[in-house]
């Protein structure tokens, strides 16, 4: 009777035992995947925060060139457009400057799209601050709506650049369409580039 008793406690004592075993390791398994999740939302934030910032701190480098050639500034801030009376040099720097801006510009608003912040409207169009009405969309979008937005209505040179049927092209058709919606450039139109 006694070894009966006992090799039935040694059973049940074992069976316990591969179940407190399993128990543990499907813990361990949640705790493992619950601190690997938030190891990767820590990631995925900090990689938005550093991107968000890299294009901050670019658009203070593609300023710095206007302001190291500040007879090109009126070009970008001013409406001055490339006329008859600019020479060869001048032109090729203020179009170079242009293409650089404009690339930089549909940069940003790729990355704002990517980034999965929750900043940009499901139109995906540029969005300006209106005295009449506050906005439900992102500060931080109605900001770099209304920088690239002026980067265009104050530099001919720069809608030249989305203008131009051959240029245009390398740049993607929903900055483009976001660029004609909002008006930037006389000669660009919603639907017909």
């Amino acid at each position: 009777m006694w070894r009966a008793v006992r090799k039935w406690n040694w059973r049940e004592v074992r069976e316990w035992a591969k179940l407190v075993v399993v128990a543990l390791g499907l813990v361990g398994i949640i705790v493992s995947y619950r601190a690997l999740e938030q190891s990767s939302d820590a990631a995925t934030e900090t990689n938005q925060r550093t991107r968000y910032q890299t294009i901050s701190e670019r658009l203070l480098d593609m300023d710095a060139a206007l302001v190291e050639h500040p007879d090109l500034m009126p070009y970008f801030r001013d409406g001055r457009t490339l006329d008859n009376h600019v020479d060869e040099r001048t032109r090729q720097t203020v179009v170079a400057l242009a293409v650089e801006r404009v690339d930089y510009d549909e940069y940003v608003y790729n990355q704002l799209l990517q980034l999965g912040l929750g900043i940009v409207p499901p139109s995906h169009r540029f969005v300006l601050r209106t005295p009449d009405r506050p906005s439900t969309v992102d500060d931080s979008w109605l900001a770099w709506s209304e920088t690239i937005e002026a980067d265009f209505r104050h530099s001919p040179p720069m809608c030249g650049v989305v203008e131009d049927t051959e240029l245009y092209k390398t740049y993607g058709i929903e900055f483009i369409y976001a660029l004609a919606e909002a008006g930037v450039c006389p000669g660009l139109h919603a639907g017909s580039n």
